[in-house]
């Protein structure tokens, strides 16, 4: 007994749908993670500014992390 996949209406059998469905799933996964880390960045960043603004003496170091 073969265990091809049917034809669905339109000529595209149910394995190339599902593909394709799980395919443009996974791109927005991967842009709602990619907005995600820029969020963060950008929150952190932003919270660096301000630290540096509470201590006016402090000199930035050009570095994203202080060693």
């Amino acid at each position: 007994m073969s265990m091809s996949a049917a034809p669905l209406p339109g000529g595209r059998s149910a394995a190339r749908r599902s593909s394709a469905v799980l395919h443009h799933e996974l791109g927005q996964v991967k842009d709602g993670v990619a907005r995600r880390i820029i969020v963060t960045i950008n929150e952190q960043i932003h919270s660096g500014v301000r630290e540096s603004e509470d201590r006016p003496d402090s000199q930035p170091s050009g570095r994203a992390y202080p060693l």
